[in-house]
């Protein structure tokens, strides 16, 4: 239960070193939300330039606090300590770069006080909004696919993408299961949480004013492995088949430069350079496997975990050997891609079925490694 003496709104300001932005930024929120009683919450990752500082030198002055925390699951963790942490009866996430304009907040509150949405976004995507000019073209690009892969987990939200949002304090506590990765935590609420009324507010999205961005190549590559948790949430039947199929076409496309180097480069006959390229395509496989298995959490337990996979990789072997004495028999043309591609295909469809048996889980070998050297 909220005290009554709490504020009206948190402002929640995720940081790491932004200490040439923070000490305009927070004035620039309580000067733009002067009618309003509220808190902001600056959750810092440990920088080091200073900003933890900056915050405690205006606590006494501005209706500030500094949440100190170790850097941990992202923005998004720092997200979600804010809101275990606010008072408010509502809350607004915002960044310390001034690309979320302060003077916007009263328009996404708007929405927020009539109680005719619980989860209101900044959008950059809707009529009456605008990017920055000096946005580059390959920075657009990036956008749209982001957009675009995130599109069926969003209800027809055109900027998912978002990290300028507020939301009730209903719809926070309302929402289960969070389990983000990386700087996308608005997205996380939208998938996890089908009951709250969205609407979007547009905004002027600028450019960093001081600082340098914290958007890497890795964390847009934890914004993938996000998305495929939030896939296995929302689709749990159809995401894991989809994943795989996608898979396989990666592997297939490593192990066919492989197979042609051997038939067509170094003769080798078909029995033999199609379980070589099939081997490459096992590696490719279980890395894949591995790096999506460990952004779901917890291995599994699976008993002889290398004896489950050594089954796998033999009963491939066995499966491609047959099928390709098989194909060059029955095919009216058996060419080495079509043989290749199709023993690729069967052996696919043999790893799945082996894979949901004996429950694999490739991060258990590394543990049984641990285990023996140990």
């Amino acid at each position: 239960m909220i005290p009554s003496s709490s504020p009206e709104i948190s402002i929640i300001v995720p940081t790491l070193n932004e200490v040439l932005n923070i000490p305009r930024l927070v004035p620039a929120i309580t000067e733009a939300l002067k009618e309003h009683d509220i808190e902001i919450l600056v959750v810092d990752d440990m920088s080091t330039d200073g900003t933890a500082e900056a915050v405690r030198q205006m606590e006494a002055a501005l209706p500030v606090r500094l949440i100190s925390r170790k850097k941990e699951n992202g923005l998004s963790g720092a997200v979600l300590k804010g809101l275990a942490e606010a008072r408010g009866h509502m809350a607004i996430v915002m960044d310390a770069d001034f690309q979320h304009p302060p003077e916007s907040l009263p328009a996404l509150l708007e929405p927020l006080k009539s109680g005719c949405v619980d989860f209101v976004i900044g959008s950059r995507h809707v009529a009456g909004a605008s990017t920055d000019v000096s946005w580059g073209q390959l920075r657009r690009i990036n956008s749209w696919g982001a957009r675009l892969l995130a599109a069926p987990l969003c209800r027809g939200v055109r900027d998912p993408m978002s990290g300028f949002f507020g939301l009730t304090r209903m719809a926070w506590e309302g929402t289960r299961g969070l389990a983000p990765l990386g700087y996308k935590i608005g997205l996380e609420f939208l998938a996890k949480n089908a009951a709250m009324r969205v609407s979007e507010v547009p905004i002027h999205f600028g450019l960093r004013v001081k600082g340098e961005s914290k958007l890497s190549l890795r964390e847009q590559f934890r914004y993938l492995e996000h998305l495929s948790r939030l896939y296995d949430f929302r689709f749990p039947r159809l995401s894991p088949i989809v994943k795989f199929c996608v898979t396989w076409l990666l592997t297939w496309l490593v192990a066919l430069p492989v197979f042609l180097g051997l038939s067509n480069v170094l003769r080798w006959p078909l029995l033999l350079a199609v379980p070589a390229a099939l081997m490459c395509s096992d590696g490719v496989h279980a890395m894949l496997h591995w790096r999506y298995l460990s952004a779901e959490g917890a291995a599994e337990e699976v008993r002889s975990p290398w004896l489950g996979f050594l089954a796998m990789i033999a009963a491939e072997l066995l499966v491609s050997f047959g099928a390709v004495v098989l194909l060059e028999n029955e095919l009216r043309a058996p060419t080495p891609v079509k043989v290749f591609s199709l023993v690729i295909l069967i052996t696919a469809i043999c790893r799945y079925m082996l894979r949901k048996e004996l429950r694999h889980d490739v991060r258990v070998l590394k543990a049984a490694v641990r285990g023996v050297k140990n």
